[in-house]
């Protein structure tokens, strides 16, 4: 990448401003990871929700753990159902579950009024991973645009202001 150094003669640019590279590229991994982490999320929550409706787990009895469960990603539930998380809001344990306390262990089964909720919560579109990298484009086309466009439309305002101001 060339190194262009923009002076303007008619307006000044608060110090820090040529660190306007590392501020959009930081900006640019910020979103990235957010977006990563939240399509991982919802991607496993919904494999989770889905096979406690396919099973039919909605009352007490037939509560379900992590480890009875034929899904994938179960490294990832572990620490989504820990007490607080989302997804653990959404579920319930059965009152008479003693002892165990371990995640993998815990029965969980989602009751009927957070079904709906729960489905909508979770629910990450027809093509996740797509959308994920549709996103990352576009994300990277504004970090170019902002790094290339936006100093020469800086030159051209600066040279309107001249105009307009000397007459030049």
């Amino acid at each position: 990448m060339l190194a262009k150094i923009y002076y303007y003669q008619n307006f000044t640019i608060p110090a820090g401003f040529d660190s306007l590279d590392i501020l959009v590229w930081g900006m640019f991994a910020g979103v990235m990871i957010g977006a990563t982490f939240a399509t991982v999320d919802k991607l496993f929550c919904h494999r989770m929700v889905s096979a406690l409706v396919q099973r039919g787990a909605q009352t007490p009895e037939s509560a379900l753990s992590l480890t009875e469960l034929d899904i994938k990603g179960k490294w990832y539930l572990r620490w989504a159902l820990r007490e607080g998380k989302p997804l653990r809001k959404m579920l319930a344990i059965p009152e008479t579950m003693t002892g165990k306390t371990r995640t993998a262990e815990i029965p969980f089964y989602l009751p009927e009024e957070n079904r709906f909720k729960a489905e909508n919560r979770f629910q990450n579109g027809r093509r996740p991973i797509m959308s994920l990298i549709l996103c990352g484009i576009a994300l990277l086309l504004t970090v170019f645009f902002v790094l290339f466009i936006v100093p020469e439309l800086l030159t051209m305002l600066d040279n309107l202001v001249g105009f307009v101001k000397y007459g030049e």
